[in-house]
């Protein structure tokens, strides 16, 4: 039997893993690229019956594909476009609609609007008690680190296995962003600084560090108003977050 194709365009692997395991158990045949011109292939070779995209990519912006699409109708066989991003501000959200984006995802969304997107977008319904809550997994990780209150509610649909892998993912991704960081600073590059302040603020507020999720809205927020002063003031108080964070998934 033949699934409706989606065609997720995301460059963080942490943000894939939880996309693919929120949708593992519905009848789509999920594709992923983490490129604008890699997407554009894609849906050229094949119909899609959604595109999911985020707006702040390595390259060029999901914008760029959003405008893409309008041009060219046919490609990909016409498909729906969701927008997925941290970044959906009103005037944001506005343009986008302008462009034919017809459904706005704003980042951390919860594992029950992603899949509802999902299934409206490809006609499905859902089956009887198809997002109720799995049962918890007996891990070390789950007993010895419990979630942040609300959180695996809230974000993940009660679903605590899927918080756990998203949780692993990302802990073991913050090495690579602190020295991602300490590179920016040290060129002192803010549209680098602001990629990363624009993807933690999501993770962090997702896995329920709140206070961090803050910091990193601060230094996106201080690098649109190339506000480099700023940045070095919150970048310190973040990474050594971060290290903390990261030193708990090694251990």
């Amino acid at each position: 039997m033949t699934h409706p194709k989606v065609l997720l365009v995301e460059d963080d692997d942490a943000v894939r893993r939880f996309v693919q395991a929120a949708l593992e158990d519905i009848a789509v045949e999920l594709h992923m690229t983490s490129g604008i011109a890699d997407a554009v292939a894609r849906l050229a070779a094949a119909p899609f019956a959604l595109v999911l995209t985020d707006l702040m990519l390595a390259g060029e912006s999901g914008r760029t594909l959003v405008q893409r699409m309008q041009r060219e109708p046919a490609l990909g066989g016409g498909p729906l476009v969701a927008v997925y991003s941290a970044g959906l501000t009103p005037d944001v959200c506005a343009e986008l609609s302008r462009l034919g984006a017809w459904r706005m995802l704003h980042k951390p969304v919860p594992v029950a609007d992603l899949r509802q997107c999902i299934r409206d977008a490809v006609g499905l319904s859902p089956p009887a008690a198809a997002d109720a809550p799995r049962a918890k997994p007996q891990a070390q990780a789950s007993r010895s680190r419990p979630a942040p209150a609300g959180v695996v509610e809230s974000y993940f649909g009660g679903n605590e296995r899927i918080y756990l892998g998203y949780r692993e993912a990302c802990e073991q991704q913050f090495p690579a962003d602190v020295a991602e960081g300490d590179r920016a600073v040290a060129a002192q590059d803010p549209q680098a600084m602001r990629r990363l302040a624009h993807t933690l603020k999501s993770v962090l507020q997702a896995l329920g560090h709140t206070q961090a999720a803050d910091m990193a809205r601060a230094i996106d927020i201080a690098c649109v108003k190339n506000d480099w002063p700023g940045v070095l003031q919150q970048w310190p108080v973040l990474r050594a977050t971060l290290v903390g964070l990261g030193a708990v998934a090694c251990g």
